[in-house]
């Protein structure tokens, strides 16, 4: 799974979510197909609620861990 997600974060146009949106528009927006029209709604749906409550992960750092040591995590307030 993890080779999945960095073999999706360096080829985008391969991606799973893309291919799916791709399939969405054509099929979908542009053609006549209900189903289609529906996952395209759902697709735009949830980008838009993301894009107003922020809920994309941001990523601040990634450390390997060995047996034996602690992982300590803390919360700060951004001023947005």
């Amino acid at each position: 799974m993890a080779l999945y997600g960095r073999f999706s974060r360096r080829f985008p146009l391969l991606s799973p979510t893309f291919m799916l949106r791709r399939k969405a528009l054509t099929q979908g927006v542009f053609g006549d197909s209900r189903f289609w029209q529906f996952i395209a709604f759902v697709l735009v749906t949830r980008r838009i609620i993301r894009k107003i409550m922020g809920s994309d992960p941001i990523v601040v750092g990634v450390e390997r861990i060995r047996p034996g040591e602690t992982v300590i995590l803390t919360g700060l307030q951004s001023k947005k």
